[in-house]
């Protein structure tokens, strides 16, 4: 009996602290009915859920955990992900126009077709990103390390580049019309014949 005493006040304690964890930290089913519910849920955990094509425009979404969730065609445009974390997320076909990125991570992130337009991505980290024919005109990259990204074929009308990290960046076929390199490390960074610099001329371009 006293045995049996004991294991009922330590199942007791157990649920308990559990009970008291998943307040602090949503779990991942109750994360989703909060953002679903409120279109917030900041700091949340998200990561690897399912959440292609909901429409999350203007979510708040700051600090949260979407590392390897699944955005495919859904519509964050104005949400709040600053400082959020999505590496290896697939934002294929998303569309995050005039977000808050600033401070996210993004490594190793598939945003192929991404429609990014005026977004907020200051100081991210996306090191080997693929954002394959991305929209991103008039983006802020300012500090971000873009190291290894794919940007073919992608969009960067007036996108600012300053103090950002890109070497080994692959921006061939891309339109970089206006775009601002300045104090930018573009070591290894890659433009082809198909590729439009930043002066309108066609490539390849001689970055700085």
């Amino acid at each position: 009996m006293e045995m049996l005493r004991c294991l009922i006040i330590v199942f007791s304690m157990t649920v308990v602290f559990v009970t008291t964890l998943a307040e602090e930290m949503p779990g991942t089913s109750v994360a989703i009915a909060q953002l679903l519910n409120t279109n917030a849920c900041p700091k949340c955990n998200l990561a690897q859920v399912d959440l292609s094509g909901k429409n999350l425009m203007s979510a708040n979404l700051a600090g949260a955990n979407l590392s390897g969730a699944i955005l495919v065609g859904t519509s964050l445009i104005g949400a709040d992900m600053s400082h959020a974390l999505l590496n290896g997320a697939n934002l294929t076909h998303a569309n995050i126009s005039g977000a808050n990125l600033s401070g996210s991570q993004l490594l190793h992130v598939n945003g192929d077709d991404v429609m990014g337009s005026r977004t907020n991505m200051f100081q991210v980290v996306a090191s080997g990103a693929n954002f394959r024919r991305a929209k991103f005109e008039y983006v802020n990259f300012e500090g971000a390390v873009l190291s290894g990204a794919i940007f073919e074929e992608a969009d960067f009308y007036e996108a600012h580049f300053l103090f950002s990290e890109l070497q080994d960046a692959n921006f061939e076929g891309s339109d970089l019309s206006a775009a601002n390199f300045s104090d930018t490390n573009v070591s290894g960074v890659r433009t082809n014949v198909k590729t439009t610099c930043p002066d309108f001329q066609a490539g390849p371009c001689k970055l700085k």
